[in-house]
């Protein structure tokens, strides 16, 4: 039972380990970019520049929304003009963000995959709306490292864990050559 606390601690089975959610965001990005093809992501102005260090070295196309409009119909006609596959959105200092309706129906409408940044939560919400969660309790547990991707669907959490795989055995064989 590998990592059973933290399938307590986040109420779920579909849960991904990485060292960092920076290398988790960026998982996270390659796989709805390679298996779905998503590449614009909307994100909060108001976010750690060092959580997009990796993101930014990829095809990504970012955008950052003003991060006080996220209540605001303004929001749905950003993420229509821009076309978005992805949408990003963060529980600041462990407060839960509600969304307001309409924009879950949009996102829900036009396929958009919504991530929610929960890195500063202690535990996960009992009902989240979002595709894919983040957490990082290395910040709030005193551990060295450590982050989290939780899955709301299991069939996505499935297709990562193979896309997961592939890109450790990718990285493998880099080290192998690079020792030849």
């Amino acid at each position: 039972k590998k990592n059973y606390h933290y399938k307590i601690i986040y109420k779920s089975k579909n849960l991904i380990l990485y060292p960092r959610s920076t290398l988790s965001l960026l998982r996270i990005y390659q796989y709805l970019s390679t298996l779905k093809s998503k590449r614009t992501i909307f994100i909060p102005d108001f976010i750690c520049n060092e959580s997009l260090s990796l993101l930014r070295r990829t095809n990504a196309k970012i955008i950052f929304y003003d991060h006080a409009i996220l209540k605001n119909k303004k929001l749905i006609s950003d993420l229509k003009l821009n076309e978005v596959d992805i949408f990003l959105f963060v529980n600041y200092f462990g407060k839960r963000i509600k969304i307001n309706s309409d924009l879950l129906e949009f996102i829900k409408r036009k396929d958009i995959t919504l991530i929610e940044d929960n890195t500063h939560c202690l535990t996960s919400y009992e009902n989240s709306f979002s595709d894919i969660e983040i957490y990082s309790p290395h910040k709030l547990f005193g551990i060295e490292d450590g982050s989290i991707i939780k899955f709301k669907d299991s069939f996505d959490y499935k297709n990562f864990k193979i896309f997961h795989q592939e890109q450790k055995n990718r990285y493998r064989d880099l080290k192998l050559r690079r020792i030849i």
